[in-house]
């Protein structure tokens, strides 16, 4: 064990990781349960997109963040994911549950989960000192591996008890890092460095807008990362649907498959590592072509070709991530990074939102042909629109 890991980050780390998998598990599964009530494709891409749009209040938690103790924010984050995971079974078992109350659900957890990590972004600095790079990254690496027990898990509950019993496991797994508290010592008060007087979180929005807008090789980049996230978003629901409705798997083995994402996920986040003898366009059209390549999977009239088309369209999603963070680390003076990254994932994040219903209306209305192939269309974009002189603007300049 390193020499830096103390007790505390232990600690820390598994009851961080209990409430990954807790996420892992409800984001695979409400689509499922949505499917069992409606058999509609439009129905689960609706649940997706709701979840995505809890994306849209990040700057209003995020100016909430900033303002208050990290200990508070925490307990209060995790109780009410807690609180709304409870419900979901309450009232099925009371024979009460409607669809609407899934997808208020879906929306609400969704937007604790989003309050819950910009609050460990500002507690892992607090906590972990001068090693909050090493604890960040041992952070990162546990929530790789829960992407993948969490399905793994789901899948053994969907099979041995159902959706409810799975729901009432979310809600200790969200309740397990408040247990934890009084060994992790997560910091009460706010940051004495922080100025009483901040701007509002509009302004501080418009900003990283506004760097966006004034420098063309981020537009360039974020109209690359809003057609990987497109396609991402939709690829969730599109996949489960194909594995229920087309080929008939039960809930159980629908879950356990999409381990594999997770190991696409896992993967697309180590191959920057691992080719950096390349640019940072070369590597972004490395990552649209997985994208294309697992759509096109989707095509092959056979169930493993969805979890290998999930494998390479998550690889290629997590690896373009990556490449934006190190784009933006290039490009973008620290004084607006922070502002710039979070427009950023506002951008994106309406892809998500409006990918999931655009596609699981065309799903439902024309079937999962046309869908595969407009996605195999849009992910083909960042290969048209990059060009090879782009790559020393990207990889060696800067921004004054």
């Amino acid at each position: 064990m390193s020499g830096w890991i103390s007790r505390r980050f232990l600690v820390y780390a598994v009851g961080n990781s209990l409430n990954n998998i807790g996420n892992a598990m409800y984001t695979v599964a409400l689509p499922l349960w949505v499917y069992h009530l409606t058999h509609s494709s439009f129905s689960m891409g609706l649940v997706v997109a709701i979840e995505a749009s809890s994306l849209i209040f990040q700057p209003i938690i995020g100016a909430w963040v900033d303002r208050g103790s990290p200990r508070h924010l925490l307990i209060v984050s995790l109780g009410f994911q807690a609180v709304i995971s409870a419900l979901l079974p309450l009232l099925a078992w009371r024979q009460l549950l409607t669809l609407s109350d899934i997808y208020g659900a879906a929306f609400l957890l969704a937007l604790g989960g989003d309050a819950l990590q910009s609050v460990q972004t500002v507690v892992v600095p607090r906590m972990f000192g001068a090693q909050k790079d090493r604890a960040s990254a041992g952070l990162t690496a546990a929530y790789t591996v829960t992407t993948m027990a969490g399905p793994l898990l789901g899948a053994a509950v969907l099979a041995w008890a159902g959706f409810q019993t799975l729901l009432w496991i979310n809600v200790l797994s969200f309740l397990a890092p408040v247990a934890l508290l009084p060994w992790t010592r997560v910091p009460r008060g706010r940051e004495r460095s922080l100025h009483t007087a901040r701007p509002g979180w509009w302004s501080e929005t418009t900003a990283g807008f506004r760097v966006i807008r004034d420098h063309q090789p981020i537009r360039m980049l974020l109209t690359c990362l809003l057609a990987f996230r497109f396609v991402n978003a939709a690829l969730l629901p599109l996949a489960e649907f194909l594995l229920k409705g087309g080929y008939h798997l039960s809930n159980a083995r629908v879950s356990g498959l999409f381990v594999i994402e997770g190991l696409g996920s896992f993967i697309g986040t180590q191959l920057p590592l691992r080719l950096r003898r390349i640019s940072t366009v070369q590597f972004l059209l490395m990552m649209a072509a997985c994208n294309v390549l697992g759509l096109l999977c989707l095509f092959i009239p056979a169930w493993p070709a969805v979890p290998a088309g999930l494998f390479l369209g998550s690889a290629g999603y997590l690896g373009a991530v990556v490449a934006r963070n190190i784009v933006l680390q290039n490009q973008v003076p620290m004084a607006v990074l922070g502002n710039a990254s979070a427009s950023f994932r506002t951008a994106t994040g309406m892809a998500a939102i409006l990918s999931p219903l655009l596609m699981g209306f065309v799903t439902s209305t024309r079937g999962p042909g046309l869908a595969i192939g407009a996605l195999a269309l849009i992910s083909a974009l960042p290969l048209v629109l990059l060009r090879p002189k782009a790559s020393n603007s990207w990889d060696h300049q800067g921004t004054a």
